[in-house]
């Protein structure tokens, strides 16, 4: 069940500054969580500066340890009220399945305030290899880290140990045309991942819709391709928005076969998530 919108910002808040807190947890490092190295379940009670109370549920694994002192420091009116933890039980290692896929934990709460999809990973993953995430816009949210704008798509870490360019690329993150407008390497375009002239066809408008800084080297091929399967010029009105989604993930599909790049392959996968804007 999806909390509230404000619960779901008051998560967000309390994410990001229990992420800038100094933390130290203990973890197995040897192992992915699982079931069965998750021996205890917590319960947070979070509160903010206007009385406005929210609970979120964190999944512990063996040698995790969890206690007030982890959250001392939280500002921005966000404040731990009540941690309860308890032996984990058969349900709740069946919910902690629910939500697990290829031994990744995937949080309660995974909405952003636009309701924006997010890619994750196991706060065991973050925490063993803290250098190599080192950079990326991450927030702590319930028991995973989170990367706010990338909908959850496997093999993400792959991909970018594999490639440079999508590493920087996504140091700067999946955002709107002018959210991408600073910081990105010299030369590199802000590709609509989903192009804006279809953005009338998918009931959206270009301003909301998300965009990838990319070299001219990958952004060219796309747009190309894009032409040959629904020339510029024609009636869009002929398409249904699946067939204009359709068409541009068979091109990322085609271009990462071409090619065996990651850029096209995280392209290929985030395109079939259909997520192509912001919803405000």
């Amino acid at each position: 069940m999806k909390s509230s919108l404000v619960n779901r910002v008051l998560c967000l808040f309390f994410a990001i500054a229990l992420l800038f807190t100094s933390v130290n947890i203990p973890v197995n490092a040897a192992t992915q969580p699982n079931q069965k190295n998750i021996d205890r379940i917590a319960e947070l009670t979070i509160q903010s500066d206007d009385g406005k109370e929210t609970t979120i549920t964190m999944f512990l694994t063996k040698g995790t340890k969890l206690d007030e002192t982890i959250f001392q420091g939280i500002n921005n009116g966000i404040k731990v009220t009540d941690i309860n933890i308890k032996p984990v039980n058969d349900k709740d290692l069946r919910n902690f399945q629910a939500l697990s896929s290829d031994g990744e934990i995937k949080p309660l709460f995974v909405d952003t305030i636009f309701d924006v999809g997010n890619f994750t990973i196991s706060l065991v993953e973050f925490i063993t290899e803290p250098t190599f995430w080192n950079g990326f816009y991450v927030v702590m949210d319930g028991a995973a880290v989170i990367f706010p704008g990338i909908p959850a798509i496997s093999g993400v870490k792959r991909m970018i140990k594999n490639s440079d360019t999508l590493k920087e690329s996504l140091k700067l993150g999946v955002k709107t045309y002018d959210e991408l407008k600073d910081g990105r390497p010299y030369g590199w375009h802000r590709h609509h991942i989903f192009e804006k002239r279809f953005a009338s066809r998918l009931g959206t408008h270009e301003d909301d819709m998300l965009c990838i800084a990319i070299p001219k080297e990958y952004h060219d091929p796309i747009t190309s391709a894009m032409r040959k399967e629904i020339p510029y010029g024609s009636n869009y009105n002929k398409y249904t928005p699946d067939e204009i989604m359709d068409a541009h993930i068979k091109v990322y599909r085609n271009l990462w076969k071409e090619t065996d790049d990651e850029v096209y392959e995280f392209l290929f996968k985030f395109a079939s998530e259909k997520q192509h804007s912001v919803r405000r």
